[in-house]
């Protein structure tokens, strides 16, 4: 096998020319010299059939023969001699020195004359070869042995050299045919990879990498380029859909950059709104007391104050601990724990704050669930939903708190009473920082600041939880999903099942 396009090439070349030689050597040497051996053969023995259609014995028919063998002679260089058998007379030679001393026919055996075999190829002067026929003519009164011969060696020299131009001529031509025909075969053999690299490169310059080159089976230039082209088409794929990636990623980040950017600008404008209002309402009674502190009701005054004082502090409160919970939640404690167990306690601990706003809870709460969870982040999320009930929830309303398990998942759910349901828009709305509902739906002024949804909805993304809100009949449902895990009971019993299992199979 070759590894190069060049050597095989010149070994191609080189292939091609020992063919041309090859088959003038053949031409030469095998069909050149039986044909020319078989057409003085059949020349030979056409003259001898002419002879021996005559009659020798008549003298004026004699004469006409001799002029025929004269010609035979002349044009096609024929040579005869006739001897009469029984007086072994020479009646006729076309040349006297070879019928008396080269090749005697008078003293030849009668018997090659009648076998009348084929013609015979013999060595005469100098070793030249010469083409003989033997034949016998049988007339009225006498027999006559007669011999054809030419000679064959020179002729054919001469004949091949009277040729050479047409030998050199049908060279050319076998060249030209051949040298085309392994043109278009190896121009077919050398055009096929480089179509494939051709369609390759094209899809490549596509940004398509399905394509791949077949590999030729001689490892030459081709082979390498192919392959090569084939780990580069691999390799821009991959680098490909490792820039896909990475432009999805930064789109992603810039996206959630500009997202952060403008809940930054959102949270600043609202926290200063928020702070606004109080902040006006304690310089304006501060400077009401400093002007006219004689002319007014001082203690309410003050008590208007404190009150506004500790609406800045829940607001500055709840702003610290969602904070702290969005960074706090990368690092939760999470652990097997009893769901069932801190709804329950929520709900007991809760109840009098319900009852004081003339409204009526109940529970109903699967036991032995198991999350995990971290205890106190998960009751921080619990309880948000019952206080967003007890400032939601209509005047001498419903609340209903339930917890079950549905296909390996918790669902936590906190249902109020509302004298109508929350629009749509809102459903998704209400989870975002900030975001307050319409005063209406307070009770008793209760005003919100927007952040305990949100603060839930950090909490629940932690645990890998869901939470939504739906509108159900005469109320809404806030609701929050966990993944289900194993109870320490069942986990234990699994364990001790395992081990007697194999305890079994070992005995």
């Amino acid at each position: 096998m070759f590894h190069s396009i060049k050597t095989r090439l010149i070994f191609i070349f080189i292939v091609f020319l020992i063919l041309i030689e090859a088959a003038q050597f053949i031409l030469i040497y095998f069909f050149l010299d039986t044909a020319f051996l078989q057409q003085k053969s059949d020349t030979a023995l056409n003259a001898f059939t002419e002879i021996n259609d005559d009659r020798m014995d008549d003298p004026e028919i004699f004469s006409d023969i001799v002029e025929v063998m004269r010609e035979y002679e002349t044009t096609t260089n024929l040579y005869f001699c006739i001897i009469d058998r029984e007086s072994k007379e020479v009646k006729y030679s076309t040349n006297e020195s070879i019928t008396n001393e080269e090749f005697d026919f008078k003293n030849v055996d009668d018997s090659v004359y009648d076998d009348e075999g084929d013609p015979r190829v013999i060595n005469g002067y100098n070793s030249i070869k010469w083409l003989v026929i033997y034949r016998n003519v049988v007339t009225d009164e006498h027999i006559y042995n007669v011999a054809v011969w030419t000679c064959y060696e020179a002729e054919l020299n001469n004949t091949i050299l009277s040729l050479a131009p047409l030998i050199v001529l049908m060279a050319i031509i076998a060249s030209f045919v051949l040298g085309t025909i392994l043109a278009v075969a190896f121009s077919n053999y050398i055009v096929r990879p480089i179509k494939q690299i051709d369609e390759t490169a094209t899809a490549i310059a596509t940004q398509d990498f399905s394509h791949v080159i077949t590999l030729p089976r001689a490892k030459d230039e081709f082979y390498r380029l192919s392959m090569n082209i084939n780990i580069m088409s691999e390799q821009l794929k991959l680098d490909m859909d490792t820039l896909k990636e990475y432009n999805q990623q930064l789109e992603q980040d810039i996206e959630e950059k500009i997202k952060i950017d403008q809940m930054r600008r959102q949270f600043l404008s609202n926290v200063s709104h928020e702070l606004k209002t109080p902040l006006a309402i304690l310089s304006s009674y501060a400077e009401m007391l400093m002007t006219e502190g004689d002319r007014i009701d001082r203690n309410e005054y003050l008590s208007v104050i404190v009150d506004e004082a500790r609406e800045m502090s829940s607001l500055v409160g709840d702003l610290l601990n969602v904070s702290r919970l969005e960074h706090a939640t990368e690092y939760l404690e999470l652990e097997n724990t009893c769901v069932s167990d801190i709804a329950g306690a929520l709900t007991d601990s809760r109840r009098v704050l319900f009852e004081q706003e003339e409204l009526n809870i109940s529970n109903d709460i699967e036991e032995g669930l198991y999350a995990n969870a971290d205890e106190v982040y998960l009751s921080q999320a619990f309880d948000n939903f019952l206080s967003n009930a007890l400032k939601y929830c209509k005047k001498k309303g419903n609340v209903k708190v339930s917890m079950k398990e549905i296909d390996d998942i918790i669902e936590y759910k906190v249902y109020n009473d509302t004298d109508k349901p929350l629009p749509e828009e809102e459903l998704s709305s209400i989870w975002e920082s900030f975001y307050k509902m319409d005063k209406s739906r307070t009770q008793d002024g209760n005003m919100s600041v927007g952040l305990g949804l949100y603060i839930v909805k950090t909490i629940i993304d932690a645990h890998n939880g869901s939470y939504y809100a739906e509108n159900v009949e005469n109320g809404v449902n806030f609701v929050i999903t966990l993944p289900k895990e194993k109870s320490p009971f069942e986990t234990l019993n699994e364990v001790e099942a395992d081990r007697e299992n194999e305890d079994s199979e070992t005995d």
